[in-house]
């Protein structure tokens, strides 16, 4: 297409639709009776929203065709990227229609040459006349791909459209080109979102959210402060128990996350790093993140800490006490220390991986059990492995079950042995 060519089609076709998050309006402009109104979609849809097919359907609006259509001519450009597949009729004027592909050019050239179609759509309401297909080339996700209106044909000859009011009119001449509006695809990646979505932070805790895809800088407001507080980083902080929104207004889009502060304490039962309770107001949960099954819950010593079968912790004195988490489905079991440390009172001794034998007492442990929850699992190799180094001490029991070769004394060759029989080589 020539510069001069591209300048006048710049200067008389105005692209009025406008595109919101995947919508589309489109504002007419106010025509004489009888001559006809173009309109190339706007459109703007994720990359998964591509059907399996990979093809994404482009529409051509017809209104104000009151007087007809017996013949017409006029070309449609799409931007590098695109690969045109297919086009659909769908009103009276479009099944008259034929469309030649110039794939080189990317052009397509659009032909009616007989019959008489009319169209009972004005300026105020748009007919879809034919629908185009398009897909991506390889290795293109996505982008922005121009659909505009061309007046040069395959042939050089310029576009019309003869009406039955006059069949010697060429209605393109004058009023059609300012009657066109050019179109155009826009495929995202993925939209403006946040993550994550929903938090449950305890009192006093902060948690960081992010915004992605957006191309400006977030700003952030609660909708309940009393409950929950965000910085301008996202950066959200519980305040106490109740339900909020945490919102990011981004490129004239709102994202938002769910905030629920609970009254009770929640920690993560596979969390290794000791937990340390110093309030007896709270109420303190512990829970097993994803479990397949049901949790049962177990307390190494429960004359410092017992757990009930919901997993609350009920304090009984200051000390230091190690809290199992099985998950019955598959066979898993999670430790976690506690310290507890009330009244500004000390903690007694320093919190160890041992499990006392009053849990469970058993006449003759299991062997490879050692940390003698009643199963043999990864963590038995972890405390044994742990108390080889001299990370950790084991209790007379525990040895016992340890020794699995019977050696007098746990050792390396001991942890290897049971990690065989764990993962079923012996």
């Amino acid at each position: 297409m020539s510069s001069n060519i591209y300048q006048k089609i710049t200067a008389s076709c105005t692209a009025l639709a406008i595109t919101i998050a995947g919508l589309t309006s489109f504002i007419m402009p106010v025509s004489a009776a009888g001559t006809p109104v173009l309109t190339i979609e706007n459109k703007r849809i994720t990359a998964n929203e591509i059907g399996e097919d990979g093809k994404v359907a482009i529409n051509l609006f017809l209104s104000d065709n009151r007087t007809g259509v017996c013949a017409a001519s006029f070309g449609i450009r799409y931007g590098e990227g695109l690969i045109y597949c297919d086009f659909e009729a769908v009103n009276k004027a479009g099944k008259n229609f034929n469309v030649a592909c110039n794939e080189d050019q990317h052009l397509l050239w659009m032909t009616c040459s007989a019959g008489d179609a009319h169209s009972t759509a004005n300026e105020l309401k748009e007919e879809i006349m034919l629908t185009l297909y398009f897909t991506l080339q390889d290795g293109i996700s996505g982008g922005s791909f121009p659909i505009q209106f061309e007046w040069e044909g395959m042939d050089g000859s310029s576009a019309f459209w003869y009406t039955d009011r006059d069949r010697s009119k060429e209605m393109m001449q004058g009023g059609m080109r300012e009657d066109c509006n050019n179109g155009s695809l826009a495929i995202v990646t993925r939209e403006i979102y946040m993550e994550p979505t929903q938090i449950r932070p305890n009192r006093e805790s902060t948690r960081q959210l992010y915004v992605y895809n957006g191309t400006q800088t977030p700003i952030w407001f609660s909708d309940n402060p009393n409950v929950a507080t965000v910085d301008n980083n996202g950066l959200v902080t519980a305040v106490s128990p109740g339900e909020c929104m945490i919102q990011a207004f981004v490129d004239n889009q709102i994202v938002e996350c769910k905030v629920v502060v609970p009254e009770a304490y929640y920690y993560d039962i596979t969390d290794s790093n000791a937990l340390n309770l110093t309030d007896p107001a709270k109420t303190i949960i512990m829970e097993y993140p994803n479990a397949s099954g049901t949790v049962t819950w177990r307390s190494s010593l429960l004359d410092v800490a017992e757990i009930n079968e919901t997993g609350m912790i009920i304090p009984k004195k200051n000390g230091s006490v190690n809290l199992f988490g099985t998950d019955t489905e598959n066979n898993v079991t999670y430790m976690r220390p506690v310290n507890i440390a009330f009244d500004s009172v000390s903690p007694e001794d320093p919190p160890t991986e041992t499990t006392s034998e009053n849990v469970s007492p058993l006449e003759q442990p299991l062997s490879g059990d050692v940390n003698l929850d009643g199963t043999v699992n990864i963590m038995d190799v972890i405390l044994l492995n742990k108390a080889i180094y001299g990370k950790a001490s084991l209790s007379e029991a525990q040895e016992v079950a340890a020794d699995v070769d019977e050696s007098g004394k746990p050792d390396a060759s001991d942890a290897l042995v049971i990690m065989k029989k764990i993962v079923k080589l012996i």
